[in-house]
């Protein structure tokens, strides 16, 4: 669907619609927009609705992501906020974490952990959120945190290969690339068309003095890339 066809569905519903229906008319409208990566007119009609029902936290969060994908994160932690401030006491774990996610855009990492971790108090189960808490604990450098984070989201979900990719960047970054390595093997397992870990695996190999299986990743790594 382009986005003249996505108008013609926004006014379509639209004439369909009245009082609190018309409110949701047009947040059904600013998704369509944001799936076209239209994301101006998205926020317009985020923006509309709210306006129509300013207590609907659902839109506030669906206008910080579209402003998010347009790079403007002070804006998407405003809507996330609000989404907070109309939910107290039942917020979606989803405000805090993708706010935490404009927070780490911004390099406020302290903030994004504490997001990250207030998401997680609510949805301990969700494996993402460990792995962003991680990701903003190596940004400051507590690469043990890091660690400890990606192995809590393993746990959880033990066949996203980005994980343990993650983890091992962060075993390398405290020299246990044993450890690195067995990581990146296993990311490898789950996804043997993964050149990034090979590559990775090649440095870490090459940091452990093996350099004849450090160029074996290398050659690897570029038959992937099609060089």
């Amino acid at each position: 669907m382009g986005i003249t066809l996505a108008t013609i569905l926004c006014l379509f519903i639209n004439g369909y619609a009245d009082g609190l229906n018309e409110a949701k008319a047009h947040t059904a409208c600013g998704v369509a927009f944001a799936m076209k990566g239209a994301y101006d007119k998205a926020i317009e009609n985020y923006s509309k609705a709210i306006e129509i029902n300013p207590k609907d936290s659902e839109t506030y969060l669906l206008r910080g992501v579209a402003y998010d994908a347009k790079g403007e994160y002070y804006k998407a932690i405003e809507n996330y906020s609000k989404v907070i401030e109309i939910n107290p006491k039942d917020s979606v774990a989803g405000a805090y974490s993708h706010r935490g996610v404009a927070y780490l855009e911004l390099g406020k990492y302290d903030m994004a952990i504490k997001d990250y971790s207030k998401a997680i108090e609510i949805d301990p189960k969700d494996s993402k959120t460990y792995v962003l808490r991680g990701v903003a604990y190596a940004a400051k450098g507590e690469h043990d945190k890091a660690i400890e984070n990606y192995s809590k989201a393993i746990i959880i979900d033990p066949n996203n290969f980005k994980t343990y990719t993650a983890r091992g960047v962060a075993f390398v970054e405290i020299g246990e690339y044993d450890m690195a390595i067995k990581d990146y093997s296993r990311a490898i397992e789950i996804n043997p068309k993964d050149s990034k870990a090979y590559i990775l695996r090649g440095v870490a190999y090459r940091k452990n003095g093996d350099y004849e299986k450090a160029a074996a990743d290398e050659r690897k790594c570029r038959g992937l890339r099609g060089r």
